[in-house]
């Protein structure tokens, strides 16, 4: 290859700054964000009038193709989630630091971190815990038939 043939190294530098240089339409649309919302007003986002305005800043998308309205859209809908979510964190930690300014941040005193005292039994038991007798009387006086645990086999005779 000779000399002529090869672009001159101030024509490649050049063109690897115009690739750097080009204005991507998401992060147009990032930095932008704010004000586009509030020309919306609520209204549904006119497409062929945005294209227009992204062709006279020179955007592209990351293919570095001219927008579509389709790539538009995709990316104005990114922009939109990503900024939907950073305000949802950040209104998440806004809500975290109000409720930790809220809490008390005094030392606390030993006798304040001692378990709160105990009320009395209202009577000592009078029974043996495995003592089912008062239990059974009630339930046979109930009209509902119940199993006889006293004899779980039953009496029978035997033939």
């Amino acid at each position: 290859m000779t000399g002529s043939e090869q672009p001159s190294l101030t024509l490649l530098f050049e063109q690897a700054q115009q690739r750097l240089d080009r204005h991507y339409l998401t992060e147009w649309l990032d930095h932008h964000h704010d004000e586009l919302v509030d020309r919306l007003a609520g209204r549904r986002v006119n497409w062929p009038l945005w294209l227009e305005v992204f062709k006279g800043q020179h955007l592209v998308d990351r293919r570095g193709n001219p927008p579509t309205v389709h790539t538009a859209r995709k990316a104005w809908l990114r922009v939109r989630s990503r900024r939907a979510g950073a305000n949802k964190a950040l209104s998440h930690q806004k809500d975290h630091a109000k409720a930790l300014s809220r809490v008390n941040t005094q030392p606390h005193s030993p006798e304040s971190l001692a378990p709160a005292p105990q009320r009395p039994l209202s009577s000592p038991r009078k029974r043996q815990p495995g003592d089912m007798t008062g239990a059974l009387a009630i339930l046979k006086k109930r009209d509902t038939p119940m199993p006889d645990i006293l004899n779980p086999r039953g009496t029978r005779k035997s033939d």
